[in-house]
């Protein structure tokens, strides 16, 4: 590792990394955590880099190293409706923990929710596909959206949002779409965290602790809420990436 930052230095270039999991003291002249919580992880990095005897890079921390994509730039902030209609649902690319099945059949069955109109993206490897599928056929105020390359008009169409704690985050946060999010694996927590500790999303908890269930009640009656709504709005209203 350290023979390529020697290389890019000999040819007049600086060796950046980005990184987000702070694992190993990576030789280079810059690095880049854009996190919400990279700011956190200052005095760690300075750790890390001593005790493994390497050069401390130069540390560029935060949401305003964040690499949106130009689509994301730049987004007026929303203005509050007043009520909810439209719930934008994202479990991720494989939704491994099955909390899209939990949410649709928690609607199903819960006819107070029929006045909204849920939007579910569904991933390229949601093994749930099929039985997701059937019960959307059921259900006149469910839409599936099968593998989007995009999700920023969906976003924007939305009033509020329920996401696994990766990185549409971001493009939520970019959005200003207010949010209720969980954590699905180890390396979600610290963002989702973070994000809970601005004030700008609500965490509902780990899957892994409370099942698909128990959680798809709560994001439910968390996103839904009045108290959530007008909070998230204001919130997230002045946001500006």
């Amino acid at each position: 590792m350290r023979r390529v930052k020697r290389a890019c230095n000999d040819k007049g270039c600086k060796l950046t990394y980005i990184d987000d999991v702070l694992a190993f003291a990576y030789p280079c002249d810059l690095l880049i955590n854009y996190n919400i919580y990279g700011p956190d992880c200052k005095a760690e990095y300075e750790q890390m880099y001593s005790a493994a005897n390497v050069s401390l890079p130069e540390l560029k921390l935060g949401l305003e190293y964040l690499p949106l994509r130009k689509e994301y730039r730049n987004i007026p902030p929303r203005m509050e409706k007043g009520e909810i209609e439209d719930v934008l649902i994202s479990t991720g690319g494989a939704d491994t923990e099955h909390i899209g099945l939990a949410l649709l059949k928690y609607i199903k069955r819960n006819s107070v929710l029929d006045k909204y109109n849920f939007h579910f993206v569904i991933g390229a490897v949601n093994t749930d596909k099929e039985k997701i599928g059937k019960i959307a056929k059921e259900q006149s105020n469910i839409i599936t959206y099968f593998d989007l390359t995009s999700l920023k008009n969906l976003m924007l169409k939305c009033d509020v949002a329920i996401s696994a704690a990766g990185s549409t985050l971001y493009e939520l946060y970019a959005t200003h779409t207010p949010t209720v999010t969980y954590i699905v694996a180890d390396n979600q927590i610290r963002g989702a965290r973070g994000f809970e500790k601005a004030g700008l999303m609500k965490c509902c908890g780990d899957i892994r602790e409370l099942g698909a269930t128990v959680l798809a009640e709560r994001l439910l009656e968390e996103v839904l809420s009045s108290k959530f709504n007008g909070l998230a709005i204001k919130k997230n209203g002045g946001m500006n990436i």
